[in-house]
């Protein structure tokens, strides 16, 4: 079994609901366990409490997709490089800023990364490889810039045991494609009405990647 972790997170049963509205009721985010990736998983669990720019829906964004597209996989490879590394602090970095502060400030963030890691470590697990795929769904929607982002990911367990899976992040840019920030999107397991209570400018026209099992050497 892999190294579990488990963080309540409560989301408004209205899918338009703004980020940090969280009456709903608490919901359990997938154990490591399920998934085995963890410091993936953290992403999504700090995602909710993000609040991005309030707009109207409309794209008002005018960007140059072809450097975007290298912008934005250029910043996943760095996030990819940080959590294997175990770079909490650039970690930190590429994630939604709004989650930082939620959280308590930079300092208390990389503390989370860190207990995390730890659990993992105490449990023999360790994520030895994140590779990141082409970009092929990029689209602006109300003021922000949103793209899909894959993954393949590899972790090792006792034993030697590799499980490997296919993954994929929600990158996020409010300066017309310069600067990016992640969430995890794998762990949202297709399910929109819960990604639009996370990102609620989440456009229609980006498809989710569907759920694909683990394997296992």
């Amino acid at each position: 079994m892999i190294a579990s972790s488990t963080v309540p997170i409560q989301v408004t049963p209205d899918a338009g609901a703004r980020i940090g509205e969280t009456t709903g009721p608490a919901i359990p985010v997938a154990r490591a366990a399920r998934c085995g990736f963890p410091c993936l998983v953290l992403l999504l669990i700090l995602g909710c409490t993000s609040k991005p720019p309030e707009n109207s829906g409309a794209n008002t964004v005018s960007f140059d997709q072809v450097q975007a597209q290298k912008d934005c996989r250029a910043r996943a490879k760095e996030l990819a490089t940080a959590v294997v590394e175990r770079n909490h602090a650039r970690v930190a970095d590429l994630t939604l800023p709004t989650v930082v502060e939620r959280l308590g400030g930079r300092a208390q963030f990389i503390r989370k990364l860190e207990e995390m890691d730890e659990s993992m470590k105490r449990d023999g697990f360790r994520m030895t490889k994140c590779t990141v795929g082409k970009l092929t769904q990029m689209t602006a929607s109300g003021g922000a810039i949103y793209a899909i982002v894959p993954e393949r990911v590899e972790l090792t367990g006792p034993g030697g045991a590799i499980e490997r899976k296919s993954a994929y992040l929600i990158g996020v840019s409010l300066n017309n494609g310069t600067n990016w920030s992640f969430v995890d999107g794998s762990s949202f397991h297709g399910n929109r009405n819960v990604v639009k209570q996370v990102l609620p400018g989440f456009p229609d026209q980006l498809n989710l990647p569907a759920d694909e099992p683990t394997t296992t050497d």
